[in-house]
């Protein structure tokens, strides 16, 4: 299986890549949800839900 990335931009207009290590769709919450690895971070995992947006998207804060 291949890798897949993503880039996050974060709120300084810094760009960190990011490993995809998985995706999940709720139909509970109706929401998209994405658990991924930053490159050159010691925080770990992370995860966030996924909005998209045509050919892009966004990532916002699981909040529940």
């Amino acid at each position: 299986m291949e890798k897949q990335y993503i880039t996050l931009i974060n709120e300084d207009g810094s760009q960190t890549k990011a490993e995809v290590l998985f995706t999940y769709y709720s139909e509970e919450f109706n929401k998209n949800y994405v658990v991924f690895l930053p490159e050159d971070t010691v925080d770990g995992v992370a995860a966030a839900s996924f909005v998209e947006n045509g050919s892009e998207g966004t990532l916002e804060q699981i909040t529940t």
